[in-house]
Parts: structure tokens; C-alpha cells; sequence
């Protein structure tokens, strides 16, 4: 992401627009679980005063780019995947159950894709994502002030 950053920023300033109009932003939407590399990296490309942890809704890193970590609950880290049901999460496929974690037991135990793909994509009418209200305040937050802007 870093190298991204750099880049779009360096390019957006030699090459100009051949759009006509205003861009949209691009909200990039990151778990807060160790993201510490990633707050680092948005405080040296924004040239940020103030600390970058995941606190603020949003955090504008260059001409359209924003990056929203999902809240803390309850102080804690979190995933994408904590703000759905206790039940959803809980879902077996094939005797399995959901794991969130980079190392899981095959044998016992899906990942983030699976979960995804087989729980949340076939039962999407079914799922209540009122746990996700904070997380669309935020990007909703990021729209509103892209949109104020000249």
C-alpha cells in the first residue's frame, strides 16, 4: 500500500486529469487488527501532527484516498467479521467452524474466504447487518466530506 500511496501521489501531480468532472473517493476499508504497519504508513504519507490508531472515522491519505478502520468494540481490535452476529459467525460448514484467524486447523475449522463466499453470500437476505450501522456512519462520514470539496 505504501508503494501505492507514493506512486498516486507522485503521478496525480505530473500527469493531469483527463477526466472531466470530480472523481469519487475510494475508501479503502481495513480491519483493526494489527494495523499497526498500516497507521504508521498513513501518518508518514499524510504527513500527519497527530496520531494515526484507528480512533478517527476516516483518514485522507492523498487526493481521494481514504482509509476507514472498522470501530474498536468494547477497547478492543477487531475484524470485519465481530460486527455480524454471534449466530452467523457461528455458522458450520461441513462440521466446521469459522475461524478469523491467519492459522486455522483445516480439519476442524473455515477461514475468512469460506465464511465470505458460503455463509454470508448465500444467506445475505437472511443476515441482519444492523451490527455494520457504525461502520457505513463512517464511510457515509468520508462521502459527505469528499463531497464539500471544491
Amino acid at each position: 500500500m505504501h508503494r501505492y500511496v507514493r506512486r498516486v501521489g507522485t503521478v496525480s501531480k505530473k500527469v493531469p486529469r483527463k477526466h472531466e468532472g470530480k472523481r469519487n473517493p475510494v475508501i479503502l476499508l481495513i480491519d483493526d487488527d494489527g494495523t499497526k504497519r498500516i497507521f504508521s504508513m498513513i501518518k508518514d504519507v499524510s504527513s500527519s501532527k497527530v496520531a494515526i490508531d484507528g480512533s478517527e472515522s476516516f483518514y485522507h491519505i492523498i487526493d481521494n484516498l481514504y482509509v476507514v478502520a472498522v470501530p474498536r468494540l468494547g477497547g478492543k481490535s477487531t475484524t470485519i467479521e465481530d460486527f455480524f452476529d454471534p449466530a452467523v459467525r457461528k455458522e458450520q460448514l461441513h462440521g466446521k467452524v469459522f475461524s478469523g484467524k491467519d492459522q486455522l486447523d483445516p480439519a476442524t475449522q473455515y477461514g475468512k474466504h469460506h465464511f465470505a463466499e458460503y455463509v454470508v453470500k448465500r444467506k445475505q437476505k437472511e443476515i441482519d447487518f444492523a451490527g455494520f450501522t457504525e461502520i457505513l456512519a463512517r464511510s457515509v462520514s468520508v462521502l459527505d466530506v469528499y463531497a464539500a470539496k471544491p
